[in-house]
């Protein structure tokens, strides 16, 4: 289980090796979603919902020192940290 650096995020997506995130714990810097966030037009309630969640989720990264929110990354929960772990890219 591995805690990566803004840095080290950065530098894993600029360089598309996605496959060294497999493991991998969210954290302050690091948010996952294995879906992206609903703001299609199928319902008026969804369309709020996932306008909140993704609020919530960027103004978490606005309010300490940024941070990455990665969409399609399969998530599981981890037994020795707060945050889930990459288990699928």
């Amino acid at each position: 289980m591995e805690q990566f650096t803004h840095d080290e995020l950065k530098k894993i997506i600029e360089s598309r090796d996605f496959q060294s995130l497999m493991g991998g714990a969210e954290n302050i810097f690091f948010e996952l979603s294995l879906e992206k966030y609903e703001m299609g037009k199928e319902s008026k309630e969804a369309w709020k919902k996932g306008n909140l969640e993704l609020a919530k989720d960027v103004c978490v990264f606005a309010n300490s020192n940024g941070g990455i929110i990665l969409i399609g990354l399969g998530e599981r929960k981890s037994q020795k940290c707060l945050g889930n772990l990459v288990k699928e890219i």
